[in-house]
C-alpha cells in the first residue's frame, strides 16, 4: 500500500515578482550612481587642488633655497625663433623636480642642453604631481615634427601664469627680447621683494586643459610655453608697437596671427 506523504511545494518568484524585483533595482542604481560620479569626480577635483598646491610649495621651498623664484620658462635667446611653439629650454616644472619628490628625473636633465636634445627622453615622462585626474592627460603627448625633431613630451595641467601679454615687434632698432610679462616667475626668477603688489594678491601657477592630439602642446610641462595656445586673441597693429583686439578694418595693417608664442588661432 503506497504511503500517503504530503507534497512539498517549492517557493519560487514568479515572473511578474521577478520584474518588480529588476524595476526596483534598476530605480536605485539610476538614482545612486550619478551621485557615486559626482563623488568621484569630487575626489578628483580635491585631488587636481591638492596638486595645485603641492606645487606652489615647491616653487617656495625653491625660493627658500635659491632665494629666488624659478623663472617660467629658460630660453635660448640666441636659437629663438619667433613663431608659435617656440620654446628651446626648460620651463619652471624642471626646476623643481627635485622639490616635489622627483628628484630621480631632475637627474636625467642634461641642463646644459636643449630640452629638445636630452639622453633617454625625460621630457616624455609625465609626474603624478602634474596630472589633474579630471583631464584625462595621462598618456598625452606632445610631437612636432618641425619644432622637437619627433620628440615626445609628457603633458600635465599646470602652467606658469604670466599675467598680461605685450610685445613691441616693430621697435626701433628691433629688440633682441621683444616680449614683457608681468608675472611673479616669467622672463627671469623673480624674488619676493619684487612682488610689490601683494604675494596673497599674485597669482603664480594655473590648471590647464590638455587636449588629445599630438600637434597640441598644451601641458607639455618640459617645455618653457606649458601654456601654449592657453590665449586666442584677434591682434592688430594701430602704429609702431600698439597691439589690440578689435574687428577689421580702420586702416589695420595686420590680419590675425600666431606669432607669438602664446597664442593660437581662432
Amino acid at each position: 500500500m503506497p504511503s500517503l506523504r504530503p507534497a512539498i511545494r517549492r517557493s519560487a518568484f514568479t515572473l511578474v515578482e521577478l520584474l518588480v524585483v529588476m524595476a526596483i533595482i534598476g530605480l536605485l542604481i539610476s538614482i545612486l550612481l550619478p551621485a557615486v560620479q559626482a563623488a568621484r569626480e569630487a575626489a578628483r577635483r580635491l585631488q587636481c587642488a591638492s596638486n595645485l598646491k603641492q606645487l606652489q610649495l615647491a616653487i617656495m621651498n625653491y625660493e627658500s633655497g635659491l632665494g629666488i623664484l624659478p623663472a617660467a620658462g629658460i630660453v635660448d635667446i640666441a636659437n629663438y625663433q619667433f613663431k608659435c611653439r617656440s620654446g628651446t629650454m626648460f620651463s619652471w616644472a624642471a626646476l623643481i623636480l627635485p622639490y616635489i619628490e622627483q628628484g630621480t628625473l631632475h637627474e636625467r636633465f642634461d641642463f646644459g642642453v636643449s630640452v629638445l636634445e636630452q639622453r633617454g627622453d625625460p621630457q616624455a615622462a609625465q609626474p603624478s604631481l602634474m596630472l589633474c585626474p579630471t583631464d584625462g592627460a595621462l598618456g598625452r603627448l606632445f610631437v612636432d615634427p618641425e619644432l622637437t625633431a619627433g620628440r615626445s613630451f609628457g603633458k600635465g595641467n599646470y602652467a606658469a601664469y604670466c599675467s598680461t601679454y605685450h610685445v613691441d615687434l616693430q621697435e626701433t632698432p628691433p629688440l633682441q627680447w621683444p616680449f614683457a610679462f608681468p608675472g611673479a616667475i616669467v622672463n627671469h626668477g623673480k624674488r619676493l621683494n619684487e612682488i610689490t603688489d601683494g604675494l596673497s594678491n599674485t597669482v603664480v601657477l594655473s590648471e590647464v586643459r590638455t587636449r588629445d592630439r599630438q600637434d597640441d602642446q598644451r601641458g607639455a610641462w618640459a617645455l618653457p610655453w606649458t601654456g601654449a595656445s592657453l590665449l586666442a586673441i584677434d591682434r592688430h597693429s594701430f602704429g609702431a608697437s600698439d597691439f589690440t583686439p578689435d574687428d577689421f578694418g580702420k586702416g589695420m595693417s595686420q590680419t590675425p596671427n600666431c606669432q607669438g608664442p602664446i597664442f593660437d588661432m581662432l
